[in-house]
């Protein structure tokens, strides 16, 4: 659970609070200012703590993106740099592929 979310839930619980001892009569005056005005600063945080988390999401995000585009060109950069050849030389041979060494193809030597 993340920072957050743990502090919505509190704030949920919070607000009934109020709500309930505004209701009853337990608060009044001052009170009821003072209870209204931690309700709006713990908002406040809370919108702050969010923004912070998202932007840190963001920031990471993006960090991810260029760490995957880097490895793709890397990978592709290896892929072009790498060339095969469909003819298998041996040893000792003149490279005709029939291995007997004459060059000429035949495989007769």
């Amino acid at each position: 659970m993340n920072a957050l979310q743990y502090g919505m839930d509190w704030q949920v619980v919070f607000f009934i609070e109020a709500t309930i001892l505004l209701d009853t009569g337990t608060v009044a005056g001052d009170g009821a200012y003072m209870l209204g005005s931690a309700l709006v600063l713990t908002n406040m945080a809370l919108v702050f703590v969010g923004v912070a988390g998202w932007r840190n999401e963001m920031r990471h995000g993006a960090m991810l993106e260029q760490q995957r585009q880097a490895m793709i060109e890397m990978r592709s950069s290896i892929a072009n740099s790498v060339t095969w050849s469909n003819t298998v030389t041996l040893a000792g041979s003149k490279g005709d592929g029939d291995g007997d060494g004459d060059g000429d193809g035949d495989g007769d030597g």
